[in-house]
């Protein structure tokens, strides 16, 4: 895939003076596959894209891709026990989403129709992120919680590849056709290992009761001994980049000429 991308974007450095660009916008959800599964169940947002024409190649395009998408959010008051019975309680909110950005190349039909499929192949960079924000604890003064208000708890990196298919369905004017379109994109992505949020449970936790697995955590430290106890509050996964990937999108097409 790698030698693809770097040969899509020589051939397009080489043909400055594109054809037919096409740019899009529309909703985006990925759907994870085989061991991705746990953890989360889908995730919704928005896509974009721009593509250059090659005039020499009229049936390629070549530009690039992004997407960001929620997988997860919740918002709950919990209890945490902390040093031999002492009850902090906090609204509790934790969000999880997904980015990625990459080249893209697309092959489809050069000429006019009124329902055009195409192929499309991408290559770039995705990312899992979590964020937990802590409201006021409720609890002695002597205790206080380490984490600040607002955190980004996962923020985690890796490389993916992707290919699928789609239907364009013509909405220009019957004197302008092949300008604006409905899009439907189906594909799957696959890719690195990636490390990201359970957004299917959210608990407290002393991180001594519950070993053996990774989490994400929290720490209260006793003003008056330094004492300090962490307490876990969402399972951490890693696994494999799998997902399926559905697109409604608006796609423009813009400046040359179409067969």
């Amino acid at each position: 895939m790698l030698v693809i991308a770097v040969w899509m974007v020589w051939l397009g450095l080489g043909n400055l003076h594109a054809q037919t660009s096409q740019g899009s916008i529309g909703y985006n959800m990925m759907l994870p596959v085989g061991d991705m599964k746990t953890g989360w169940s889908s995730a919704h947002g928005m896509q974009f894209e721009y593509l250059f024409g090659l005039p020499k190649t009229p049936a390629l395009k070549i530009g690039f891709e992004g997407q960001f998408s929620f997988y997860g959010y919740r918002s709950e008051t919990q209890d945490y026990l902390i040093f031999n019975g002492i009850l902090a309680s906090s609204e509790v909110s934790f969000s999880s989403y997904i980015m990625n950005f990459g080249l893209k190349a697309l092959v489809e039909p050069p000429k006019k129709m009124p329902v055009k499929p195409y192929a499309s192949v991408q290559f770039g960079v995705l990312g899992m992120m979590s964020d937990l924000t802590l409201d006021q604890f409720s609890h002695s003064d002597y205790y206080y919680c380490s984490s600040p208000n607002s955190k980004t708890l996962i923020d985690d990196y890796d490389w993916y590849a992707s290919g699928g298919a789609g239907l364009k369905f013509d909405l220009s004017p019957k004197k302008k056709p092949g300008r604006d379109f409905i899009d439907l994109y189906c594909g799957y992505i696959g890719g690195g290992t990636l490390k990201y949020a359970n957004m299917n449970r959210m608990y407290a936790v002393p991180v001594s009761s519950d070993k053996g697995r990774e989490s994400i955590k929290v720490v209260f430290i006793n003003t008056l001994t330094q004492e300090q106890q962490e307490m876990n509050v969402a399972d951490v996964y890693r696994h494999p980049i799998s997902m399926l990937q559905l697109q409604l999108k608006w796609t423009m097409a813009f400046g040359g000429k179409q067969k």
